[in-house]
């Protein structure tokens, strides 16, 4: 074994320690990702909604509650936000569960559903 291939081995090691000290928060346990789901919850109900829908939605005028759930989550473009529903589907925040029930030409398709 040549001193890079153990430098490479003992920074491998390092990340694992590290990963296992400092945790990155899951997308499920941020506030910010309960309140999203809400706001997109009052607004879609139960329709089907990409996530570039949802973007869209919020440079309206009248979308100032979504637009700063949106901000406040990181997620201000429609890529972002796909990813975010994506490592949440079919787990539920705060009582609502994403679902992904399709894809369409404009990106997957997504519904949030409430208990009951």
């Amino acid at each position: 074994m040549t001193d890079a291939d153990r430098i490479a081995e003992l920074e491998s090691q390092m990340v694992r320690v590290m990963a296992r000290l400092f945790p990155r928060p899951r997308a499920a346990d941020l506030p910010t990702t309960g309140e999203l789901l809400r706001v997109i919850f009052i607004l879609m109900g139960a329709a089907a909604f990409t996530a570039g829908e949802i973007c869209r939605l919020a440079d309206r005028e009248d979308a100032e509650r979504l637009r700063a759930a949106l901000v406040a989550a990181g997620m201000v473009r429609p890529k972002q936000l796909g990813k975010l529903l994506q490592s949440l589907d079919g787990f539920a925040v705060d009582g609502l569960t994403v679902c992904r029930i399709g894809h369409g030409a404009a990106g997957a398709l997504w519904t949030i559903r409430a208990p009951g």
